[in-house]
């Protein structure tokens, strides 16, 4: 049976340790498409933090599947087409446990208003923060969230998962992100779910 979809990662599968695609991921992506198959990037990554591997991927990708499922967009124009997220009240009630129950843990937060993220987080995401840090990521408003990340100086990622469904209202689930984070979304919502 040949492939009609192939769907790739980016982080630790198509690009290099620099952040870039390789020349010889290049010409593999475009030989797949060249060959007729459909191929589309499935990440944790936001559209707009894909954008910027247009220019060497072109148009043998046509769609992304970014942030763990919850959007679905074109590629590489990003036009979004799906948007999964759940109720900013979730993410507040989830933040207000974890600050409860886990004094000194930190956070970032995309929401139909914008990003924002509080101390720490850059240095743990660099290429997804071109804005300072807030005091607290429950200012930036909004009425629907579709990531939250929490971390902590104090706590490593594992700590932080096994810690976190005891802290999270029962329609959420946390992941490890591949930083020193982790990813709480929908539990319904993964790579696999779009």
């Amino acid at each position: 049976m040949t492939p009609k979809l192939i769907a790739l990662d980016l982080d630790g599968t198509l690009l290099t340790s620099r952040g870039d695609v390789s020349e010889r991921n290049v010409a593999a992506v475009q030989a797949v498409a060249d060959a007729g198959h459909h191929v589309v990037i499935a990440t944790g990554r936001p559209l707009h933090l894909v954008a910027d591997l247009g220019g060497q991927l072109g148009t043998s990708v046509s769609h992304v599947v970014g942030t763990n499922g919850s959007m679905i967009g074109t590629f590489p124009d990003g036009q979004l087409l799906r948007l999964m997220g759940f109720d900013i009240d979730l993410a507040h009630q989830a933040i207000a446990t974890f600050r409860q129950e886990l004094p000194g843990t930190g956070f970032a937060i995309a929401t139909d208003a914008g990003m924002a993220h509080e101390r720490g987080f850059a240095q743990r995401m660099p290429a997804v923060v071109d804005t300072d840090p807030t005091d607290d990521v429950l200012t930036l408003g909004g009425t629907e969230a579709f990531k939250l990340f929490a971390f902590h100086d104090d706590m490593s990622v594992p700590a932080l998962l096994r810690a976190a469904p005891a802290l999270l209202p029962e329609t959420l689930a946390a992941m490890h992100m591949g930083a020193e984070a982790i990813d709480i979304g929908l539990a319904t919502i993964d790579k696999c779910a779009g």
